[in-house]
């Protein structure tokens, strides 16, 4: 897998080794959307990380996805 120019979506990476992954797939210049319940995380995670896109979702619900 080419992780230097793909495009990734991550639901449930606003912590741990979700976040780890994505930080590290952004590094290697892939596009990178994490998503996540809490808005305030993704909202820091924004504003540290800048170019990994975020995306408010809930998996547990059918209406948010």
């Amino acid at each position: 897998m080419d992780i230097t120019n793909s495009t990734v979506f991550i639901p449930g990476a606003t912590s741990g080794i979700g976040l780890a992954l994505a930080v590290a797939l952004h590094e290697q210049g892939s596009t990178v959307v994490v998503g996540g319940r809490r808005t305030e995380l993704l909202e820091q995670i924004a504003a540290e990380h800048p170019g990994i896109d975020t995306v408010r979702i809930d998996t547990t619900d059918p209406e948010s996805i």
